[in-house]
């Protein structure tokens, strides 16, 4: 059996913000995988389905941010699950909006959801980092989480959201971390090769026959942006091979 917390502040003041993108990437595995209603257990809300042959718990904690312990340790207890079991995600602000990141054990980092796991459960357990961007000069990291995303970032988090919620399935139907990153560093130089080709012919989309820049029209030009948009989401994509 798994757990999958994901962290955030609780009621409608938080919603969308850049602390509470874990919430975000649990309501999305709950919806794409049809689990149950949640329901109120130990501080938090849980609901209880599988993903390929593996029993899993979506969990987020009803608690604020700074004691998410106090719902990810009891449930995780109650359930029997080890620490390399229980697979919690978080936002990351050392990381650029976008960006994810697979991570074994470890500190807090400067976050406090995660200072309370490891206070009241164990270090041990896998992270699911997701970057929400350093805070602008002179603004305080504490109100820079609090605050929602940039419009021109939304795009960005909502398919970061979809990239995590495919790790955390792959963790889980691989049965470990380490088997899931084995089978991600297989797939590392396939999607690499396939960057590297879709950056040249997306060069070359760029100019006519005699070497000129083209001039687009407005389809085309949209159509351009769109790959584009594929492009950084398999840039992303390919970064998790790397871990």
């Amino acid at each position: 059996m798994f757990l999958i917390s994901g962290l955030g502040n609780p009621g409608p003041r938080y919603a969308r913000t850049r602390h509470n993108v874990g919430y975000e990437v649990i309501e999305h595995l709950h919806q794409r995988l049809n689990f149950p209603a949640f329901r109120s257990f130990k501080k938090g809300a849980v609901s209880r389905g599988a993903i390929g042959e593996h029993d899993v718990v979506l969990h987020r904690p009803s608690t604020f941010m700074n004691l998410s312990g106090e719902s990810v340790a009891p449930t995780a207890r109650y359930y029997r699950i080890p620490p390399e079991r229980v697979l919690v995600v978080h936002d990351e602000l050392d990381f650029d909006p976008g960006m994810v990141r697979i991570k074994s054990g470890g500190g807090a980092g400067g976050n406090n959801g995660l200072r309370s796991i490891i206070q009241h459960f164990d270090p041990g357990f896998i992270r699911v980092r997701v970057g929400v961007g350093k805070p602008p000069s002179g603004r305080e990291g504490a109100d820079h989480v609090l605050s929602a995303f940039h419009p021109d970032e939304r795009p960005l988090i909502d398919e970061a959201i979809v990239v995590a919620g495919e790790a955390l399935e792959a963790i889980v139907r691989h049965g470990s971390f380490a088997q899931a990153a084995k089978h991600l560093n297989k797939t590392q130089s396939a999607v690499s090769y396939a960057i590297a080709q879709f950056e040249e012919a997306l060069g070359v989309a760029c100019f006519d026959r005699s070497g000129h820049r083209a001039r687009l029209t407005d389809a085309g030009r949209l159509i351009l942006e769109e790959a584009r948009g594929v492009l950084a989401g398999a840039r992303r994509i390919d970064g998790l091979a790397h871990q």
